[in-house]
């Protein structure tokens, strides 16, 4: 691991893996976008191996039973959950890596259960596939008038599931972002609108109004370049209607049971 926060000299540590604490409050917005997540006030809600819900002790951070289930699948697959996420190990970040430990038998005991695992694939090229499919790079970068940028990315999961009408975020990376005399041109996030994908390609075109700060950084993006990219959810019969360009097919939006107005630029 190398560490770039000091400009004055590189700071080196060997880790066996790199655990970051992001925030100490619940993020919970799975169980509004998939309605078969229940909660359980503040929290996710827990279940056993048969998949009725349990009582948590809240605060408790050494409980007699340990329950870290959330979701137990027809296939008899679970979703488990960790950290801020319970109400038994929110908090801070011993409570959290406790969790862990007295959770990870659960875990292991539900994929036991399965029998034969779903893939064949060894850890290595289930790693190397995942990397592939969610780790975005940018394929062109592509200038169409003095003020628009086409930038051409590859990511495939994310063109498999692409919607026309749907926002992408796009951003670099800061520790392989340009630095010129000291400074860093690091992107904040960009929400940019989705042009064309090729879904056999794996290719995901976003298009770039060039305004200033963060924009004009995306000509600067160089082919091969690693980069943030994650899409919008299509909002399900959401109200008030959502408001859509030209190039956002109001259709696909409306399929969703939405209510569109479209304005036309």
């Amino acid at each position: 691991m190398v560490c770039h926060w000091s400009r004055i000299r590189p700071v080196f540590s060997v880790s066996a893996a790199i655990l970051v604490a992001a925030g100490t409050q619940p993020n919970t917005v799975l169980a509004r976008e998939d309605g078969r997540i229940r909660l359980d006030g503040r929290y996710f809600q827990a279940v056993d191996d048969t998949g009725a819900p349990v009582t948590v002790v809240r605060g408790l951070a050494k409980p007699d039973t340990t329950h870290v289930l959330m979701h137990r699948a027809d296939n008899g697959r679970f979703i488990s959950f960790f950290g801020d996420l319970h109400p038994s190990f929110a908090g801070n970040v011993v409570k959290a890596m406790g969790g862990v430990k007295q959770g990870w038998p659960v875990v292991a005991e539900a994929i036991a259960r399965l029998g034969e695992p779903a893939s064949n694939e060894s850890p290595s090229e289930f790693i190397a596939r995942m990397n592939d499919l969610f780790r975005a790079r940018v394929e062109a970068v592509n200038r169409l008038t003095p003020s628009i940028v086409e930038v051409v990315v590859r990511a495939p999961q994310a063109a498999r599931n692409f919607y026309p009408g749907e926002f992408y975020r796009l951003q670099n990376f800061e520790t392989l972002a340009k630095r010129i005399d000291g400074t860093t041109l690091a992107m904040e996030g960009l929400a940019l609108t989705g042009a064309w994908t090729d879904k056999e390609r794996g290719l995901l075109s976003t298009i770039v109004l060039e305004m200033g700060g963060s924009s004009d950084l995306c000509a600067h993006l160089r082919p091969g370049e690693p980069v943030r990219q994650s899409a919008t959810t299509l909002p399900q019969a959401m109200s008030p209607s959502p408001l859509t360009t030209a190039w956002a097919w109001p259709r696909v939006r409306a399929s969703s049971g939405n209510k569109v107005a479209w304005m036309p630029p």
